[in-house]
Formats: C-alpha cells, sequence, structure tokens
C-alpha cells in the first residue's frame, strides 16, 4: 500500500470505509438478516405466492373391479401416454420387483399410486396414472398416462393498482403454459417467481378449466404496490472523523414505466460526509436476467482531532451489471451475476492532491439459498465471486507496497439461519477474503463495524485476506402484538486478518508487529418492530482478549483504547 506514514495509511483507509456502504463491492461483510441489511440491499418488500391451489380433479376411468380376491400374475408392464415426460425405462424401474408376483387389485393400485408420485416429483402435478379397460388374463398390465394437458392460456385478474403491462407477465409465463404440452410445477412456480420479484407486484396463480375438453388454464390474480416506497434512518454507524451520526434517506420508484423496472436514490449525510447512490434495474427478456447501472459520488472531510490537516477528498464508482436465475424456486435459488465498475478516487491535504487513482474492476459470481426441514428448520444462503481489476495510481510512488497493475481476489460467503423454537433462532455466518496479492486500500477486507467484529470501529483491521464469523442467538420476547416486536439477541464475533499478502520493509507498523491476528468481540442487542413502519435497535459490544493491531500507543484505528462500544439505529419505512 502506497500510504507509508501511519496518518496518511488511517485516513486511506478510512476512505474506503466510507465507499463500501455504496459501491456494492464485497469488502464488507454479509450482514445479519436485520432491518439495517434490508435497506443497505435497497431490495422492496414482496410477497411471494402461495402454493398453487389444484381444484378437484376428474379421476380418469378405472379399469372394472374383477372381483375381491382375484388374483393377476404380473409379466410385465406396459406404459403408454409418457412422451415428452419421463422415459419409459423410468416407469419400469419403479414396478420391476411385481414382475413375476401375483398381485390383487390393492397391488395393482399401489403401482398407480408409486407412478403418481415419481410423476410429481418430476414436476408433472397435473398427471395420472391409470388402467384402461383390458383383459389382464395374458399377465400384461397396461398403465397408461393422462397428462393433464395445458389449454395454452395464463388469464391475468388485475386490480386498478396494477401498473406494469399484460404483455410482461405474460411473456414471463409464456414458456409454463404451452398449448397441447403437460403443464410442469417447476416452470410454473419459476415463471410465478419472476412475476414477483418485479418491484411491489404480487402474484398469486390457480388452475381453472381449459377451453378444450381435456384441458387446463392458468388464472392469475396480479396486485401491486405504491409507485414510491422507501425509508429514512439515523444510525450511529459513521466513521469516527467524518461524524459517528448520519442522517440518510431512500426513495424506491418502483416500476415507473410499466416493466418492471426500478429506481432507487440513497443518501447519507454526516458532519464530515456526503454520499450519494443512483440505481435503476430494468428487467431484459422474459427470463429473469436483469441489467442494473449504479452511480455513486462521495466528498468527505476529517474532523476531530486530525481537521489541523485539512484532509478531504472524492470518489465517483460506475458499475454496470447482470444477473440471471439459474434456478428459481421457492425452497432452492441460484443466480449468476457479473458486473464492470470503474472507480475514480482522490485525497486532498490543504487543498493539493496527495493521492489520485482509477480502478478498473470486472467480477462474476454465483449466489443461492435453501430452505429445509433439519431440526426444526432453517434457511441457508451462500456466495461466491471472483473480480480481477486494474490499479492506476496517477500520484503517489506504489513501488514498495507493490499494489500498482493488476489484481485478483476472491470472496466467499456462507450463513444459516436455523430456527430452534417458535420464539428463538440461532444465525451463524462466515465470510472469507482471498487475494493473488497487495491491494489497494479500496479493495481490501475489513473486520470492525457493525456488520464485523462490533466490539471494534468501522475501518479496523484492514487486510488484503480475511476471514469473519458471527453468531447471533435472537430471542422474541413475549407481548401483546399490538405493541408490537421485541427480540433481543446475544452474540460473537471473531475474524481473522492477513494485513499484506507480501509485507515490505516497515510495512507492519502496529505495536505486536503481526502481519496475521484475530478478533474477537461480543455482547447483546435489542430490536423493536413496530407495524412494519419503526424499528429501531441498539447494540452494546465488548472486546474479548486484546487487538494485536492496535499502534505503538495501544489505540485502534480511531485512536482510542477502548473497550465497550455501541450502535444505534432507528428507522422508519413508507
Amino acid at each position: 500500500m502506497f500510504f507509508i506514514t501511519p496518518i496518511k495509511l488511517r485516513y486511506s483507509i478510512i476512505l474506503v470505509c466510507l465507499l463500501v456502504p455504496f459501491l456494492d463491492s464485497p469488502l464488507q461483510a454479509t450482514p445479519s438478516l436485520d432491518a439495517g441489511q434490508i435497506i443497505r440491499e435497497q431490495q422492496p418488500q414482496r410477497e411471494y405466492p402461495e402454493r398453487i391451489s389444484i381444484p378437484e380433479q376428474e379421476r380418469m376411468q378405472q379399469a372394472p373391479d374383477s372381483g375381491s380376491g382375484v388374483k393377476v400374475t404380473v409379466k410385465a408392464y406396459r406404459f403408454t401416454g409418457f412422451d415428452a415426460l419421463v422415459q419409459e425405462s423410468e416407469l419400469q424401474k419403479l414396478v420391476v420387483d411385481t414382475v413375476g408376483k401375483e398381485l390383487e387389485k390393492g397391488g395393482l393400485k399401489a403401482q398407480l399410486a408409486r407412478v403418481d408420485s415419481f410423476l410429481k416429483a418430476k414436476g408433472w402435478f397435473l398427471a395420472q396414472s391409470y388402467m384402461p379397460e383390458q383383459d389382464v388374463t395374458s399377465g400384461i398390465i397396461e398403465i397408461r398416462l393422462a397428462q393433464g394437458l395445458s389449454d395454452g392460456n395464463m388469464t391475468f385478474n388485475q386490480n386498478k393498482s396494477v401498473r406494469v403491462c399484460s404483455s410482461v407477465l405474460s411473456a414471463l409465463g409464456n414458456d409454463a403454459v404451452m398449448s397441447g404440452q403437460a403443464i410442469n410445477e417447476r416452470k410454473l412456480e419459476r415463471s410465478l417467481l419472476l412475476m414477483n420479484e418485479l418491484p411491489g407486484v404480487s402474484a398469486h396463480a390457480g388452475l381453472v378449466k381449459g377451453n378444450a375438453p381435456g384441458t387446463t388454464g392458468v388464472a392469475v390474480d396480479v396486485s401491486e404496490g405504491a409507485l414510491l416506497s422507501g425509508a429514512v434512518w439515523e444510525d450511529s454507524y459513521g466513521n469516527y472523523y467524518t461524524g459517528r451520526l448520519r442522517t440518510s434517506a431512500l426513495l424506491n420508484i418502483n416500476d415507473p414505466s410499466g416493466c418492471g423496472d426500478q429506481l432507487s436514490l440513497i443518501g447519507t449525510a454526516s458532519d464530515g460526509l456526503e454520499q450519494a447512490k443512483i440505481s435503476y434495474t430494468y428487467p431484459l427478456g422474459s427470463s429473469g436476467l436483469k441489467g442494473n447501472l449504479v452511480f455513486s459520488p462521495m466528498q468527505y472531510k476529517m474532523h476531530k482531532e486530525i481537521s489541523a490537516l485539512d484532509v478531504s477528498g472524492q470518489g465517483q464508482s460506475l458499475n454496470g451489471g447482470l444477473s440471471y436465475p439459474l434456478v428459481r424456486s421457492s425452497l432452492s435459488n441460484v443466480t449468476i451475476t457479473g458486473g464492470i465498475e470503474h472507480k475514480y478516487l482522490f485525497d486532498t491535504n490543504f487543498a493539493a492532491k496527495i493521492s489520485q487513482k482509477t480502478i478498473n474492476s470486472y467480477t462474476i459470481g454465483l449466489k443461492g439459498d435453501t430452505f429445509d426441514q433439519f431440526l426444526n428448520g432453517g434457511y441457508n444462503t451462500w456466495s461466491a465471486s471472483v473480480t480481477s481489476g486494474y490499479l492506476n495510481e496517477r500520484i503517489a510512488n506504489l513501488s514498495l507496497s507493490g499494489n500498482q497493475g493488476g489484481y485478483a481476489r476472491a470472496n466467499l460467503g456462507m450463513g444459516r439461519l436455523q430456527r430452534v423454537n417458535g420464539l428463538a433462532n440461532l444465525n451463524l455466518s462466515w465470510t472469507a477474503q482471498f487475494a493473488s496479492g497487495n491491494l489497494d486500500s479500496s479493495e481490501k477486507f475489513y473486520l470492525g463495524g457493525p456488520f464485523g467484529v462490533r466490539a471494534y470501529p468501522i475501518g479496523e483491521a484492514a487486510g488484503d485476506a480475511g476471514q469473519l464469523f458471527n453468531v447471533d442467538l435472537r430471542i422474541k420476547l413475549p407481548m401483546p402484538a399490538s405493541y408490537g416486536t421485541v427480540q433481543l439477541s446475544g452474540f460473537y464475533d471473531a475474524g481473522r486478518i492477513t494485513m499484506h499478502m507480501k509485507p515490505w520493509h516497515n510495512s507492519i507498523q502496529t505495536a505486536t508487529d503481526k502481519n496475521e491476528y484475530w478478533l474477537q468481540g461480543g455482547g447483546v442487542d435489542l430490536t423493536y418492530i413496530y407495524s412494519n413502519r419503526l424499528s429501531l435497535k441498539g447494540s452494546w459490544a465488548h472486546v474479548i482478549g486484546d487487538n494485536p493491531g492496535r499502534n505503538l500507543s495501544g489505540h485502534n484505528s480511531e485512536g482510542k483504547s477502548d473497550s465497550d462500544r455501541f450502535w444505534l439505529l432507528g428507522t422508519l419505512f413508507f
């Protein structure tokens, strides 16, 4: 890293901390699942569709009962009507264990149940198996499949609040309702979930009688939320030198064009910081592919003990990306993402530029989530991404740190929200960064802050590589629902940082001279939520053990040696 003196090193790190929430960078560790995370990710609340309600279906005519107790020696099975659904070999495997045996009526019906369960597991939830009228004395048993064909129609019942065009909804549902083809539950579920991902849209589907005999149609009830939504909040998540207390506001303009797009505006201000984020997301086609553009300007000025140095700076980031859902279902999702980013950053001292740099990078990643019934049930998340970029430093000499030019890093994350009982859940998360070499301050991993090791300030323990572990036990306190919801949490945080992948002479200016070390902390927080409109959260964290990254005076990145830290957040949603 090119800043050699302790003061310059400090404010270069602080600059990155200010940019982290608005540059969509993996520098910031994955937040716990709370209101603060929802605000930062700027995702609108939406209700996912219920399981599709299936009307009572008329059972296909079965072969007449040949009489109670009459047995048939099964020599073979012949399947018909399975084309385009499954392979005959798959069906034969289901019943092969009964070939050569004598079966009564109940035994034959059991084979139909096997076939039906198999078809539903494949997503053919309307398909039914039955035995047509036949002569079974030969021992050859015919099982016929009624596929549950679509009439090719998906109708939309829209109330007056709906702005999204019917053509957009129809395009998302086309693959699920092909005329004359069987309706697959997986395709239909994917289509409905993609509809529900449109900003503010809520879609619920049911099956109706088709236009042609023996066919089924799909009817979708669609509603849409307000054009404008957002939040305002006050928090103490700011940097010590630019003002801990911050005021922020978020405005979402949902589906302004009727095509399922969204424009989001967010701004934050404190004593020494002004920053904004303007993002636009637009669906590309009907497959679930989305494009997004993000512009993030920022300017800061240092206060507190170093205000006399007249340190200030600016930064801009422009990001363009794509995302595509490889797997989209109610229980499991996998999304591939890719993006390019251009950053321009500079710092000044007494109005003279002391640092000026541009960074161009591209990132590709995968992320996903699953629900399961392990123990009392849980929710799992994971992510993986690789970033490659190029740093062009225009002023300072980087020959010592060696981070000028190309670089690469990888980021991984895993988390689980485990249900303990009706009032408690356990949240576990792990995030990590690995680097090919020494990185610029804007690409480093940070342990401190309200979403990291909460006992340490923002900007504490910056490094090229690191790992972070968070454990939260959350308990919902019993109280009348009309009063709101109160949640008490106890947490433990631990992180390991590698300051420099390739240390150089005098690069480590700490009291312990360690390039790699751990930080630990624990504490409690209390959250109050009222009617999904108001959220208040307070956290207290205490340092566990010492801080190997302290400076020669025994201080942390804020120039202090305190072992207790408090975080406050209050949010109003609209």
